[in-house]
């Protein structure tokens, strides 16, 4: 087994414990666009609040995607989420071919005016 292979074409050559053998080729495809993310959130109105949002999207790499918002408690894994209280978090996405995208951002709290 091997893994992490580029993208390209193969020849493949196997034998097994009895001699036998087998040719074949395989071909590797590699996604027509990189993973990447954009995120949206918003403040939270007071700082014990839990009432920020986030909205997270995935593009290109290979779907379907998997999200992940991670802080201290919890990880949420839908690329939207209402009830978020400030501080720091982290977002995740990978994507069905294992690639992996993060980015930290951080909840604030809205000034009063």
């Amino acid at each position: 087994v091997r893994e992490n292979v580029a993208a390209g074409h193969y020849t493949l050559h196997v034998s097994d414990s009895e001699g036998c053998t087998m040719d074949g080729e395989a071909i590797v495809n590699a996604p027509d666009k990189v993973l990447e993310m954009s995120l949206e959130t918003t403040d939270a109105s007071a700082p014990e609040s839990g009432d920020a949002t986030y909205s997270i999207k995935a593009f290109g790499g290979v779907p379907p995607y998997e999200y992940q918002i991670t802080d201290r408690d919890e990880i949420w894994e839908k690329p939207k989420a209402y009830g978020i209280k400030p501080g720091k978090h982290t977002a995740t996405i990978i994507d069905n071919a294992g690639c992996k995208v993060t980015k930290e951002f951080e909840i604030k709290v809205k000034k009063r005016k």
